[in-house]
């Protein structure tokens, strides 16, 4: 019987992959997409840019949470590079605490900054739309990614005001906008960027992104590809402030991301590529690996720190755990299993 679904499975499967579409499917309110075609990969070049390539990449962790606060802790962290040598790193750190209060009937989240202050303190309607989930109330956890979001994007901001002239700012993640007031954080830093001529560019370890009939736009393009390190554009004609590629960093690498870019993209990419030669994740640049290892924040981290706060509220503790029992059911289960 198991036999027979699996094999059901493989069968679905493959007639899934079968036809793996043209063209690029976006969330876009308007593009015109174009045909994906192996006429548009083009050889990344190694170009003579004396630049600096600057990585920013973020983590956050909830220490208490509870149905009416959480406590997050968030760690931004950047680094420079120049010549493929790191030249400068700068971590920022600070406590996030969440609360929701009533205002004129409707719920709102309140944020506290304790410690780096690299973003402002915000208050949030609970059915603000962009991080509502479905139909559903925000929860008052999810405020954190937001923070975390909007710091990573401040320290770029700071950067860009420091460095010059063909040097290079490269987020983790993509450059859409999901969140109230982002678009307009994004038009400073686009406009700042303009003005000292420098490039802005978001890097996805992951990409969701479908074709017109469904398939894996990454799955297309490894059928494609050419036997070099590359970069697939254009993808499609829309009106941002930034435009999309796909790129292959190393020859030697498995792995094809998407690329969004405000600037020089052959002097981005010339950069990068440089930077994409260490065999722990061929085709990934060390910088982001570097960002990523320094900004995580671990499982034991969230314990000494939560244990921290145990010890600090002594008696008052009963009453903050009392209401963190309002969230941590499934915690127990998951133990549990």
């Amino acid at each position: 019987m198991e036999e027979d679904i699996l094999k059901e499975v493989l069968d679905h499967l493959g007639d899934s992959i079968k036809d793996k579409g043209k063209f690029i499917k976006l969330s876009y309110d308007s593009y015109e997409p174009l045909e994906i075609t192996q006429d548009n990969f083009i050889k990344i070049e190694d170009i003579d840019v004396n630049g600096k390539i600057c990585f920013i990449d973020g983590g956050n962790a909830e220490i208490l949470k509870a149905s009416n606060f959480s406590l997050q802790f968030i760690r931004i962290y950047s680094t420079v590079y120049l010549e493929n040598k790191r030249i400068e790193n700068k971590k920022y750190e600070f406590y996030l605490l969440v609360r929701s209060y009533d205002k004129e009937g409707k719920i709102f989240f309140k944020t506290q900054i304790l410690g780096d202050k690299i973003i402002e303190e915000v208050e949030i309607n609970s059915l603000d739309k962009s991080i509502m989930q479905g139909n559903s109330r925000a929860d008052v956890s999810f405020v954190g990614n937001v923070a975390r979001r909007f710091a990573e994007l401040n320290v770029g901001k700071e950067l860009i005001s420091r460095v010059d002239n063909c040097d290079s700012i490269i987020f983790d993640g993509s450059l859409d906008t999901k969140y109230n007031n982002e678009k307009e954080l994004f038009d400073d830093i686009y406009n700042l960027a303009k003005e000292k001529k420098v490039n802005v560019c978001g890097l996805s370890k992951t990409c969701e992104l479908f074709t017109d009939k469904g398939g894996s736009v990454i799955s297309l393009l490894n059928e494609l590809q050419p036997e070099t390190k590359w970069y697939y554009y254009p993808l499609a004609k829309f009106d941002k402030m930034y435009d999309i590629c796909f790129v292959k960093l190393n020859e030697n690498s498995q792995y094809i991301f998407r690329l969004d870019f405000n600037g020089n993209v052959d002097n981005v990419l010339s950069l990068l590529s440089h930077n994409s030669n260490d065999p722990v994740f061929m085709g990934y640049p060390y910088g982001l690996i570097e960002a990523d290892r320094f900004a995580r924040i671990s499982n034991k981290e969230v314990e000494i720190l939560k244990t921290k706060f145990m010890i600090k509220a002594g008696k008052d503790w009963k009453f903050i755990s009392d209401m963190m029992k309002t969230k941590d059911s499934h915690g127990i289960l998951d133990n549990i299993s």
